[in-house]
């Protein structure tokens, strides 16, 4: 089912085997002809797909319009697993499915016995750049058997006890339920869940997505009475789609709303929300109330708008909208509805500042409303550096030279309420470094070696002078007159020794985990194996 770390890839089907578990083998040929699915198949179920990269044979693209035009209304799309790896294609999937009409989320593969559940829901949150736009569901924690059991050595269940699992999970739904404002939907099955948590029914509050094949109702995990989502199947035929992806079903009798971007108008202006376009229960006939909505607008029972005119004091609310289906299925989803005043725009001193170090700019803009109520964009920033929505230009300082900033500020309608423009100087750093002494890696504790003029690799850490390399102000790391170099090309490429030239192949920086990354590639340093001598890589 997943693209796991490059080591291993392996389906869900074949995983499904260290557990005994029924329903993951071969389809019976009425579930296999429903998931060769476009036009999709007649009975009614709401139906979604869900891709990771293993869906790009070839870097091929997944032309999202096809799919949706086969009927699917909701999309998975993976954005990382453990705290190591990010789905190079989460972006323009997410994007592309959202932009097609479908409802999207993200979901992380976990790896318990990797990190801890707070770290890897920040992970996922920090990666997914979760957007509360209308359109994208809460995050997925995906938990399933461990795919490495003949790398780690350990079981299905990474090696963790049911209570050990229990806390990791928790630890994980409370961060992300904290990080975004909604509880995770958690991907399972049920021979997995109750042999590694021992049929724990602590997080019966969260959304369950279900998987086994081959049956007509899925086995539920203990502590859940039904089902948010089903994949049925792992060899659905898609248009759309280069190889075969996984087919899910949304269960009519459940209720699942996407979060709206958070609303920001100004005072006595006309507005016009369309809520009701935002639940994966299409098809049935809902109604919808509203609470906590600003003074001057209201709810349209039927149809889900939010209308009216807003007053003429700034102010502040938290809107829940309910929807409920004929027969008792009912969701609510909760957001902020800012109402600000007249925006002032600070001005921004002109910026000074050297290659190769970081920045950090709060923008200011005032509007009769505490926090950030509005959304900054800025153009002509120096390489390197970019603005948050809320105004925070961040980042690392690349090359030298002369930059013409403009920022702009508006709100949820879209229009520009106020601009600024300012000048940013970013002179040359000084070249000659300062002593470091040894790198580190952590390969059977080598260090970073000048092997030769042009190759650096590792060695053990002896104190020799191929080991005493020099810090940059400019981000490089230097070694006799010459620099550690990153290639063009990614994951793998070997990097080398140049002559020092200040370009962003020669620049590092911190990254997570006591990284070093490259800032021409994205990529950090790695050995490309344990011995001495080998050589170190883009990884």
């Amino acid at each position: 089912m997943r693209q796991w770390r490059a080591r291993c890839v392996r389906t869900l089907a074949a995983s499904a085997v260290l557990l005994g578990a029924a329903g993951f083998g071969g389809q019976p040929a009425a579930v296999a002809a429903a998931a060769s699915s476009c036009p999709l198949p007649s009975g009614g179920q709401l139906q979604g797909i869900d891709v990771s990269s293993l869906n790009h044979p070839g870097d091929a693209p997944i032309d999202w319009p096809q799919v949706a035009s086969c009927g699917y209304r909701f999309a998975f799309v993976k954005v990382s697993e453990g705290s190591y790896y990010v789905n190079s294609y989460y972006q323009a999937d997410l994007a592309g499915a959202e932009d097609a009409g479908l409802l999207a989320a993200p979901y992380q593969f976990a790896i318990p016995n990797y990190s801890g559940g707070t770290l890897q829901a920040d992970y996922a949150v920090n990666n997914a750049d979760l957007q509360p736009n209308g359109m994208t569901l809460p995050l997925t924690v995906d938990l399933e058997p461990d795919p490495y059991v003949s790398q780690d050595h350990t079981n299905e269940c990474y090696g963790l006890s049911a209570a050990k699992m229990v806390s990791w999970i928790r630890a994980f739904v409370t961060e992300a339920a904290r990080r975004t404002g909604q509880l995770p939907i958690i991907y399972t099955t049920a021979a997995w869940w109750n042999k590694c948590t021992d049929r724990s029914e602590a997080f019966a509050a969260d959304p369950l997505w279900v998987a086994q094949y081959g049956v007509s109702q899925p086995a539920l995990p203990a502590g859940w009475a039904g089902y948010a989502y089903w994949q049925y199947s792992a060899t659905a035929t898609v248009t759309g789609i280069e190889n075969q992806a996984d087919a899910d079903y949304f269960n009519d009798a459940a209720m699942q709303l996407a979060v709206p971007a958070t609303q920001s108008d100004a005072t006595g202006s006309t507005v016009q929300l369309n809520v009701g376009s935002l639940n994966a229960a299409a098809g049935q006939q809902l109604s919808y109330t509203a609470a906590g909505l600003p003074s001057g607008l209201a709810i349209n029972p039927s149809t889900g708008v939010i209308s009216g005119q807003l007053g003429s004091s700034p102010a502040t609310a938290q809107v829940t909208v309910t929807a409920t289906a004929a027969g008792g299925p009912a969701g609510s989803v909760s957001f902020g509805w800012q109402v600000h005043g007249p925006v002032t725009l600070a001005s921004v001193p002109n910026q000074a500042s050297t290659a190769g170090a970081p920045a950090r700019l709060q923008l200011q803009a005032a509007d009769g409303l505490p926090g950030c109520s509005l959304t900054f964009t800025a153009a002509g920033l120096p390489p390197g550096l970019s603005v948050s929505s809320c105004g925070l230009i961040t980042g690392w300082l690349q090359a030298p030279g002369n930059s013409a900033v403009t920022v702009s500020v508006a709100d949820s309608s879209g229009a520009v309420l106020g601009t600024t423009t300012f000048s940013w100087h970013v002179g040359a750093a000084d070249r000659t470094g300062q002593p470091a002494g040894q790198v580190r890696l952590n390969t059977a504790g080598k260090c970073l070696d000048q092997l030769s003029a042009g190759r650096a690799g590792i060695w053990r850490c002896d104190h020799r002078a191929g080991e005493r390399w020099r810090i940059g102000q400019d981000g490089t790391l230097r070694i006799g007159g010459r620099c550690l170099s990153a290639p063009a090309s990614g994951t793998g490429s070997a990097v080398t020794l140049a002559n020092c030239d200040g370009s962003t192949a020669q620049q590092w920086q911190p990254g997570s985990g006591a990284t070093l990354a490259s800032v021409r590639a994205g990529r950090c340093l790695a050995a490309a194996a344990s011995r001495n001598g080998a050589a170190v890589q883009l990884a």
